[in-house]
């Protein structure tokens, strides 16, 4: 069987094509996916064995995990995830029975468990980062480096973890730590910078202006927070030289050695085009002052998303580092904003740094053409740390199904044309 067409490809990506997302929700935070007997990577004892490993019933653990962090109260869709889980149970385990004789191939050309195994097989993307939360969080206030952190990353700011954890608690929102520092997958970021590109400015749209205003609210009351730790943030006046002249990481070591920022203003720089429309919720007044200057929902997010975003754990500003930086912020967000969050993070970034422009900016950062602002939703997925297109998955379903046909293991390889 030969494949005609390529779907996996973010160049032949049309999110205009794109089929219904059946996990199209925001989706809660891994935290709510709790109680789970186990916290951290395991721990080992004196002869190596893990002392606190995962229970022995991962395929429960793995539907209980996902039918709540995707599925909430949308039974539909909690079934699908569970779906999901037992698929993985069943199928894998039988792969591993075949070759150690346990079962033979007939068994394995039982349609339900090819069907199982296909449909785990194109859920693999968004499953990935979520079996690193089965290994456990880190722990929240920790202040060690993640796991997989590069060795420049120095991990948490202290004071930042601790504003952080008393807005958490404030707002009720039960945050946790990201599992491990991730990592950037190029083919993702390709797709969301395609979607950016072709996301039109909406703000008018019922879903936009409710996304954003819920980041815009919640950007306001972290920014009390921010005031209330003591962080003083600074906005750059006009024709003031480079706080910074070494980079984006004097930032961030500003806020470490001070609990002090400087913050560009949008007044001077809001993308690079002339597609900043005026109906931006993120350029609407807050109505704060610093001096003479008007400090914007959009000045207020970059102060809080450095601080926080990249604060919280020590993430540089890179591609990699932005990618952290979301993935850690969202985590003081709720549902209604991690939409809009992620447009003007995760989407903007993408564009930045795998979109039409992203070469010449990842080799010459001072020099970079950054994205048009808009204010819209990305597709569902791209709020998902792991989250992939639905073609993209259907490619890897079809890859599969083509690789079972060739070996004969999905049944007849006689087809009728």
């Amino acid at each position: 069987m030969v494949l005609k067409r390529r779907l996996d490809d973010p160049e032949s990506y049309d999110p205009a094509t794109e089929p219904p997302d059946p996990f199209a929700r925001p989706s809660a935070p891994i935290a709510n996916a709790s109680p789970r007997p186990w916290q951290g990577p395991p721990a080992r004892g004196a002869t190596g064995e893990a002392t606190n490993a995962p229970p022995p019933d991962l395929r429960s653990t793995l539907a209980a995990l996902l039918s709540q962090a995707y599925g909430g109260d949308d039974p539909q869709a909690a079934q699908a995830f569970g779906n999901q889980a037992g698929a993985a149970g069943e199928f894998l385990p039988l792969l591993g029975s075949i070759s150690s004789g346990q079962h033979s191939v007939d068994d394995f050309k039982r349609g339900d468990m090819v069907g199982g195994g296909l449909n785990m097989l194109g859920a693999l993307p968004e499953l990935a980062p979520l079996l690193g939360t089965v290994g456990g969080a880190a722990e929240r206030g920790g202040l060690s480096a993640l796991r997989g952190a590069p060795a420049n990353v120095e991990g948490p700011v202290p004071h930042v973890v601790e504003a952080a954890g008393k807005y958490a608690d404030a707002a009720g929102i039960p945050a946790t730590r990201q599992s491990s520092y991730a990592e950037v997958n190029p083919r993702r970021a390709g797709y969301i910078a395609k979607a950016y590109d072709r996301m039109p400015h909406d703000p008018g749209n019922p879903k936009v202006a409710a996304s954003y205003q819920a980041l815009a609210d919640e950007t306001m009351a972290q920014w009390k927070a921010l005031q209330d730790s003591g962080a003083k943030i600074e906005f750059m006046k006009p024709g003031q030289a480079d706080p910074y002249p070494g980079g984006p990481r004097d930032a961030l070591a500003d806020i470490r050695a001070n609990n002090h920022l400087f913050v560009f203003p949008s007044e001077q720089g809001f993308g690079s085009g002339a597609a900043a429309a005026a109906d931006n919720p993120m350029l609407a007044d807050t109505g704060l002052k610093q001096g003479d200057h008007n400090i914007l929902v959009n000045d207020a997010f970059r102060a809080v998303h450095d601080y926080f975003g990249h604060g919280m754990e020590g993430a540089h500003f890179g591609p990699r580092g932005e990618e952290n930086a979301w993935q850690a912020h969202k985590a003081l967000f709720s549902p209604e904003a991690l939409p809009a969050l992620t447009t003007e993070t995760r989407g903007q970034n993408s564009w930045v740094n795998f979109g039409p422009h992203g070469e010449a900016n990842r080799a010459n950062p001072r020099d970079t053409i950054f994205a048009d602002q808009k204010a819209g939703l990305l597709p569902a997925w791209a709020t998902r740390e792991g989250g992939m297109p639905m073609a993209y998955r259907a490619q890897q379903v079809g890859t599969a199904a083509a690789l079972l046909s060739a070996l004969g293991l999905a049944g007849s390889s006689q087809r009728k044309e």
